[in-house]
């Protein structure tokens, strides 16, 4: 009786105490969404929400590196071009009002211009005090850095930039959200890290794309099915490595439009010094940050960052190109009216075939680059190959 009397007590010990060390120690994120090229909308949803997911689930605070609002415009009024010669007297008349126009906006512009040069100083301050938590030994503190749509140079040339990197070699979670593959474009560092820079996105807000799973298992992915669809605004990118990443979704071509003879990866993991780095293209719509399975996938990408999930970061290039090869399939198959059905049937049951990988491959990129009849004769080498 009184050694069950102390394995309850120990237990109600344990009950107690346990929930105590989880609260007292949530991990510290800190969460950029600073933009120097296209400001989303949605950056102020996704805020709150990121913040949300951290409370709810207990896994991080959050702190801020945001710009602040209403960026002063001192761009001093354009002058109206002046026709070499005018067509007639009513744009002659035109030009002279809106020379008019011009000489009162600049007057009100000069009039102004002092008030606009103290509230773009009083801006820059606060925005370079924001950058201020970016260096090197501030980033100390913390143990995630998301990077939620994100865009340009997010700290300029010559600042602490490397701070970033080091920071995710050194152990720690980087998250990066839609568009932080639209970021640092000039800082080939970061663009290797992240694994691509922005290409156009040729599948806007409101295209409903379709996604393929490629690891179900993972964490990062597994609340997704095998195949789903989702509108949001698509990546492509260049400076990608399949080599580099463990591809987890990318977008099914055979059912998604416009068709692209490449594929599109949606989200990747890797390791990168002996940290973690989970990237999902999904959030460019407010929908998607509000959505529940969009949000346990960030959740779980930030617990894997964290290494408090099992799941592989081992690149998988072979995924990449069997992708690739599809999406030239189901492309070539669309410009030529056939059913890519069985065409991409037989391309699965071929794709240990790494010489008709490997062809496939080099002639999508060849076939993007061609028009009309020559890309319908390559695009026909590519269905004959395949039905061999």
């Amino acid at each position: 009786m009184k050694t069950s009397q102390s394995l309850l007590a120990s237990l109600l010990v344990a009950t107690l105490v346990l929930p105590a060390i989880a609260a007292d120690s949530p991990k510290k994120m800190l969460l950029i969404t600073i933009t120097q090229g296209f400001r989303h909308g949605s950056v102020t949803t996704a805020e709150p929400i990121i913040a949300q997911i951290g409370k709810e689930s207990g896994l991080f605070s959050v702190d801020y590196v945001r710009q602040p609002d209403n960026k002063p415009n001192i761009n001093k009024p354009k002058e109206p071009t002046k026709p070499a010669q005018f067509k007639d007297a009513k744009e002659e008349a035109a030009y002279k009002a809106a020379l008019d126009k011009h000489k009162a906006d600049l007057a009100k512009f000069e009039a102004e211009l002092p008030k606009l040069q103290a509230a773009q100083k009083s801006w820059t301050g606060t925005y370079e005090a924001a950058l201020g938590k970016l260096t090197a030994e501030n980033l100390k503190q913390y143990d995630i850095l998301f990077f939620a749509n994100t865009t340009g140079a997010v700290i300029p040339k010559g600042g602490p930039r490397e701070a970033i990197l080091e920071f995710v070699k050194s152990g720690k979670a980087f998250i990066g959200a839609h568009s932080a593959t639209d970021t640092f474009g000039d800082f080939p560092g970061y663009v290797q890290m992240i694994n691509g820079n922005f290409a156009g996105h040729p599948w806007g807000a409101g295209t409903l794309c379709t996604f393929t799973n490629h690891d179900p298992t993972h964490p990062a992915v597994k609340m997704y099915p095998a195949e789903f669809q989702w509108k949001d605004e698509i990546y492509q990118y260049r400076s990608f490595d399949p080599a580099a990443v463990r591809v987890l979704l990318s977008l099914n071509m055979a059912k998604t439009n416009p068709k692209m003879p490449y594929q599109v990866p949606v989200s990747w993991v890797r390791e990168y010094g002996t940290g973690r780095l989970f990237y999902t293209n999904l959030g460019h719509n407010d929908a998607t940050w509000k959505d529940a399975t969009f949000q346990k996938h960030l959740l779980n990408g930030i617990r894997w960052a964290l290494k408090l999930e099992q799941g592989s970061a081992t690149p998988n290039p072979e995924v990449s190109a069997l992708e690739n090869a599809k999406s030239y399939l189901a492309t070539a198959a669309a410009e030529a009216k056939r059913d890519a059905a069985p065409l991409l049937e037989k391309l699965i049951a071929k794709k240990e075939d790494g010489a008709l990988l490997k062809q496939l491959n080099a002639d999508a990129a060849e076939f993007h680059k061609l028009k009309d009849v020559a890309r319908g004769a390559l695009a026909a080498k590519a269905f004959a190959a395949v039905e061999k």
